[in-house]
């Protein structure tokens, strides 16, 4: 995933495609709802590999 187009905003994550499908399932449903679309706080507690 790379932010504002700037290389040294790259970040690389690996996980099983059901958790990621179950990300996806969460922004989905943010936008059903009227939310903003974004991935949720676990996803980039975990891209930035905050929880290690």
């Amino acid at each position: 995933m790379q932010f504002d187009g700037d290389a040294e905003l790259t970040y690389e994550i690996t996980m099983a495609t059901f958790e990621f499908v179950d990300f996806l399932i969460d922004v989905v449903t943010a936008m059903r709802l009227k939310r903003s679309p974004d991935f949720s706080k676990s996803f980039y507690r975990r891209l930035l590999r905050m929880d290690d």
